[in-house]
């Protein structure tokens, strides 16, 4: 479980059943199969086992770090949440995956010694149907929470859009941005609460999702007037006179570069920077480019897009938590788009940042060899 999505489950479940009533323990390994949950774990026929001496450690972690968080306290009821399941359908495990599943719970049962659990389960999203068994994978994990009374699974596909915590742009990941983290928290802690009592009447404003990865998802954003300079811009906007001012109107232009909206951003072997004077200092949480794809337009994306803050216009910092700029992940998926043809689109760049308090934003845009064509910088987008 990430960080993020520990946190948002964390504070969903405690602002709706009360901090003191509720005690959340987390941990998270990406990338694991599930036999390192089953220490009795057998591989399905045919298949060999080829280090069965790490089955079930990483359950062992996990029971270590809950009873200590327990101490000498026995749970009225526990609830399992349960995101896993790619590197078993990779593998080609689904054979054997909901027995190995349901043999976890047994032994979470026997170990806190209750008599019932209550699970979660996140389907993999759509990504992972390119796996061997990926479609087997996710109807199972649909199976496993639809057809156990005490189960419940929740949908990641419209989640994982966008720039994820490495700093990749991609159109559909396996991972996840960190605001999609956040609405997985928000879904599984809606779940966990509807088990306990599907009558329970939760409070709507706990479990409003926000996922912003377009322009048409917010309705204003912090820069929205503030003032843009660029001491470097190359001589590219195919209207007349060029006016920095409408990268911070609000305003977002179809997906046409011929539409006045929209700037022009040539090839160039100088990174373009673009700076925006907020007015006052405030904390930026996010930041983005909204930009167009079209190969009618040779609109493209750029190499890479850096963030940077500042507090006196001066000294200019990247403030990303992982990754110092945003690039298009899958160099492959771009090469096929490009053969194809790239329908024209609009795309929101939005980056999550370390929370800066700062009056002065820098944008740096390295082009490449393709045209970018942007319409507005996004500060802190707002409902």
């Amino acid at each position: 479980m990430t960080k993020e999505l520990g946190e948002s489950f964390k504070k969903s479940i405690e602002q709706a059943l009360g901090k003191d009533r509720v005690l959340v323990v987390h941990k998270g390994y990406p990338g694991q199969p599930i036999k390192l949950w089953h220490k009795d774990w057998k591989p399905p026929e045919g298949m060999k086992d080829n280090d069965p001496a790490r089955n079930g450690m990483l359950y062992d972690r996990m029971m270590v770090t809950t009873r200590k968080a327990i101490e000498d306290r026995k749970p009225a009821s526990v609830t399992f949440i349960w995101m896993q399941g790619e590197a078993d359908g990779g593998r080609a495990w689904s054979g054997v995956y909901e027995k190995s599943f349901m043999a976890i719970l047994d032994r979470i049962k026997s170990d806190l010694d209750v008599k019932n659990i209550n699970f979660v389960v996140g389907r993999i999203n759509e990504f992972y149907l390119r796996g061997r068994h990926g479609k087997q994978m996710r109807d199972l994990l649909v199976k496993i929470g639809d057809e156990n009374p005490n189960g419940a699974w929740i949908n990641t596909d419209d989640l994982n859009h966008g720039v994820n915590d490495a700093g990749d742009f991609s159109f559909e990941d396996g991972h996840f941005p960190e605001a999609g983290y956040i609405v997985m928290g928000q879904r599984f802690a809606k779940q966990a609460c509807l088990l306990l009592d599907p009558k329970m009447k939760l409070d709507p404003n706990l479990f409003k999702e926000t996922f912003i990865d377009s322009h048409d998802d917010f309705g204003s954003h912090r820069g929205i007037g503030k003032v843009v300079i660029s001491k470097s811009l190359p001589v590219s906007k195919m209207i007349s006179k060029p006016s920095f001012s409408i990268l911070t109107d609000g305003q977002y232009g179809p997906a046409d570069h011929t539409d006045k909206a929209w700037i022009g951003l040539a090839p160039s072997e100088k990174p373009i920077e673009l700076t925006i004077d907020l007015g006052e200092p405030m904390v930026i949480d996010q930041l983005g480019v909204n930009m167009l794809l079209s190969t009618k337009a040779k609109a493209e994306f750029p190499n890479t897009i850096a963030y940077y803050t500042s507090e006196d216009g001066k000294e200019f910092k990247v403030n990303h938590s992982r990754y110092k700029a945003i690039k298009f992940q899958n160099r492959n998926v771009l090469r096929k788009i490009r053969k194809e043809g790239i329908k024209p689109q609009s795309i929101l760049l939005l980056a999550s940042q370390k929370s800066a308090n700062a009056r002065y934003l820098r944008i740096e845009i390295e082009t490449g060899d393709q045209w970018v064509w942007i319409d507005e910088i996004v500060v802190n987008p707002q409902d």
